[in-house]
C-alpha cells in the first residue's frame, strides 16, 4: 500500500436488473489508494506549496490596496504539542480562532509539512501528535503578539489539560 490517498479515474461496469440485459459502462471518480499518482496533491511535500503561495498573494494584495502594512520580519517560535491526543479538531479550532483575531499571517510547520494557521483543514493535515515540535511563523504588523498568543495557547494544552 502506498500510504497516500490519490484521485484515480476508474471505468465502472454494472448490469441493470429487469428486462434490460446489456451492461453499461461510464467514467466515475473514486478516491482510491494507488502506487501511481494520477494528479498532484494539493498540500506541499516539503517547503513552498499552496500555503506559502497564498501568503505571498495575500501580502501582495494588502500592499497593493493599502489594506495592511507588512513588517517584512517574520517572527518564529517552536513549541511542543502537550496534548495526549495531539492536534485534533477542538484545539485546532481554538488555534484558528486565536489566529484570526490578528492581522498577521501565520504558517505552522510540523516536520516536512506546513499549513496556513487560519485554515482548520490545512491544520488537520499537519497530523501533529503528542510531543511533536511545531514551528509557528508569523509575518505582519502584529506578528509578535500573534506568535506569543499562539505559543501560550499551545503550552497551556489548549485548556484541555
Amino acid at each position: 500500500m502506498c500510504g497516500r490517498w490519490t484521485w484515480c479515474s476508474v471505468t465502472c461496469s454494472r448490469r441493470s436488473s429487469g428486462s434490460f440485459s446489456g451492461s453499461q459502462t461510464g467514467r466515475r471518480w473514486f478516491t482510491i489508494c494507488s502506487r501511481k499518482r494520477t494528479r498532484e496533491p494539493w498540500f506541499p511535500e516539503a517547503g513552498g506549496g499552496a500555503a506559502a503561495g497564498r501568503s505571498a498573494a495575500h501580502r501582495a494584495a494588502a500592499a497593493w490596496n493599502g489594506g495592511g502594512v507588512v513588517s517584512g520580519v517574520a517572527v518564529t517560535r517552536e513549541v511542543v504539542i502537550p496534548n495526549k491526543e495531539g492536534l485534533h479538531f477542538r484545539p485546532i479550532m481554538k488555534f484558528v480562532d486565536t489566529a484570526q483575531r490578528y492581522q498577521a499571517g501565520v504558517t505552522v510547520h510540523c516536520e516536512d509539512r506546513q499549513a496556513d494557521g487560519r485554515s482548520p483543514m490545512e491544520m488537520l493535515m499537519l497530523v501533529a501528535t503528542q510531543g511533536a515540535k511545531v514551528k509557528v511563523v508569523a509575518d505582519g504588523v502584529d506578528a509578535e503578539d500573534l506568535v506569543n498568543a499562539l505559543v501560550s495557547l499551545v503550552e497551556s494544552g489548549f485548556g484541555e489539560m
